[in-house]
């Protein structure tokens, strides 16, 4: 009665053509299937505190604008896009361990520790030409690894609870260090020291608060939302 294991595995089938009517030399296929395990162990020591293990794999594909050979541009800075056909799918292994204590059957706070492992992650890049048009142009490049660890504080805790009405407050704050093991046209371009840098797009400090009230006899609820990301290498 104290444990609980969950096991499971998705099968995914992914493909992705790009045909060009005008230069059908230059179209491409990216095809991939494979299968995602995922193991979820809890252990309840007590009726106040639970302790979860998480293993899972994942996966993510790149999307049309970053494979396509199609010069687009980018909305907030007009600057031109070039895909690049020759991307490949990122597998993402996921491990979590979490501590949760109950105040009440919906009040709790947890701290968590987990870590990501990226193979072939995506990130933006300058397009490897010369010219003022590959200059304000970027495109996009599958790099070795990436290793991604991490703490979070979630919490949720009801503040007024009234007849008519309830009041609570929730939200969560993470600190999480990455790093990205270059590829070698990367080192080439952004340099050997620059190899181990942040993951782009992923801030060190990430939170989320939210206030709500529930009203019960107008069947409403009332919420405000606000959330921070810390610097983030673009």
């Amino acid at each position: 009665e104290d444990w609980t294991l969950v096991l499971g595995a998705r099968n995914e089938t992914f493909e992705q053509e790009l045909q060009y009517p005008n230069a059908p030399g230059a179209d491409s296929n990216l095809e991939y299937d494979d299968w995602y395990p995922a193991l979820n162990l809890t252990w309840r020591t007590s009726e106040e505190i639970q302790l979860r293990l998480g293993l899972s794999q994942t996966v993510s594909y790149p999307g049309i604008i970053e494979r396509s050979e199609a010069q687009t541009f980018d909305p907030d800075t007009d600057d031109p896009i070039f895909g690049n056909p020759d991307l490949q799918v990122s597998t993402i292994d996921n491990y979590d361990i979490r501590a949760e204590y109950y105040f009440s059957e919906t009040e709790s706070v947890s701290l968590a520790l987990f870590y990501k492992s990226i193979d072939s992650p995506v990130e933006r890049a300058i397009p490897d030409a010369s010219g003022s048009a590959a200059a304000d142009a970027t495109t996009f490049v599958n790099q070795e690894s990436a290793d991604l660890t991490g703490v979070e504080i979630d919490a949720y805790k009801e503040v007024l609870s009234e007849d008519d009405y309830l009041v609570f407050v929730g939200g969560n704050i993470s600190y999480i260090d990455s790093e990205v093991d270059f590829s070698e046209d990367s080192i080439r371009l952004e340099g050997a020291s620059a190899d181990g840098r942040q993951l782009q797009g992923q801030s060190e400090w990430l939170s989320n608060l939210q206030i709500g009230m529930d009203h019960y006899p107008t069947e409403q609820k009332f919420t405000v939302l606000v959330n921070y990301f810390d610097d983030r290498i673009y």
